[in-house]
């Protein structure tokens, strides 16, 4: 029996194996940038998904609300109030306890006062000859009580009295 006493496995004659060469510095740079250029594509894509996530939870946090017909004063002449919905072509006649809502427009006539209760206490009067487009009305839903109220005055006069008393801050 033969023991193979401090000689190598290899053939006689076959060169010894090399240690692994190490990589250029340009393949380390290379692959550095490659690390680089993923970690940014990870941290936009997250980016965008929470820019994507709050903006659509600001749109939604808040719903919109509306108001109610209190009071309409006519003088000598039938009572002329009237309002349209938003993106809609024709006006519709309003009476008291009638609902107004986001968007709408309502108008009054020649001798025909109306006063609007908003959902946060607010009253909104118009007087004769006045159209109102009540743009934003929308409160938030969640734990902070905001309320958003945008009234767009075309012609007329128009006052508004603020309920000192509401829950929303404005």
């Amino acid at each position: 029996m033969a023991t193979n006493h401090g000689t190598s496995p290899l053939a006689k004659g076959s060169p010894a194996p090399l240690a692994p060469v190490p990589r250029s510095a340009h393949a380390q740079m290379r692959s550095a940038w490659r690390v680089l250029l993923v970690s940014f594509a990870c941290f936009a894509l997250l980016a965008t998904g929470l820019t994507a996530g709050f903006t659509t939870y600001r749109a939604n946090a808040t719903k919109p609300r509306g108001g109610t017909v209190g009071q309409i004063i006519t003088g000598s002449q039938a009572q002329v109030a009237q309002a349209r919905a938003r993106q809609q072509s024709y006006w519709y006649d309003i009476a008291n306890g009638g609902s107004i809502n986001e968007g709408d427009t309502i108008r009054t006539g020649d001798d025909t006062q109306i006063t609007v209760s908003l959902f946060d206490g607010s009253l909104v009067e118009l007087s004769a000859n006045t159209e109102v487009m009540f743009e934003r009305l929308r409160a938030s839903q969640y734990f902070d009580k905001n309320a958003a109220i945008t009234l767009r005055q075309d012609y007329g006069r128009v006052v508004v009295t603020a309920n000192p008393e509401t829950v929303y801050n404005r």
